[in-house]
């Protein structure tokens, strides 16, 4: 009953924690990389808007590119994605790079937000309510998680590794999804 599914809940259960961390870590830094990087509170407005934002254009581009890759092909991009801008956003020379890698990292979950729910209906239409119950309660962890997390991480290694560390939970749910890639083949 279990075979072949315990891997795509892994990827979903990884991947539910991962869909909130970009926007949840980077807000308590925001002040101290404000000083860092030299912007000020109209910048913090538009960090606080790219969420919304890319959430909503690839909300709507995600059918279409699930359709042309399949789901779980869709999937590990979207970790992929997001892996890549929440790395990124540690290494940000400027307020630029750091809005271009946050939005790269927040395409992903925005694409994430879109993919997982069909990925449990199609591996466990037997037990919706249940996965999507798990889904939905570790989405709500990796809010909260990053959010309390971020400062005192950074000030024990910095704020650039507070917010690159979140790329760790990120690759650690697109390994599931190239597992199911591979035993699909």
């Amino acid at each position: 009953m279990w075979r072949g599914r315990a891997l795509v809940l892994l990827g979903i259960a990884l991947s539910a924690f991962n869909l909130r961390t970009a926007v949840t870590s980077l807000t308590p830094l925001l002040d101290r990389i404000g000083d860092a990087l030299g912007f000020g509170t109209a910048m913090m407005g538009v960090f606080g808007m790219v969420p919304t934002a890319a959430f909503a254009a690839f909300g709507v581009a995600t059918p279409a590119i699930a359709h042309r890759i399949g789901l779980e092909r869709t999937a590990l991009a979207a970790m992929g994605l997001a892996a890549a801008g929440l790395l990124a956003r540690g290494f940000a020379p400027g307020t630029g790079m750091l809005l271009s890698a946050s939005a790269l990292a927040l395409a992903g979950m925005g694409i994430g937000n879109v993919v997982l729910p069909p990925l449990v209906k199609r591996y466990f239409p037997d037990r919706v309510g249940t996965v999507s119950s798990t889904y939905i309660t570790l989405l709500q962890l990796g809010t909260i998680l990053p959010a309390l997390a971020a400062v005192p991480l950074a000030n024990a290694v910095g704020w650039r590794s507070s917010l690159s560390a979140w790329a760790i939970v990120a690759v650690a749910a697109a390994l599931p999804w190239l597992g199911v890639l591979w035993m699909e083949r």
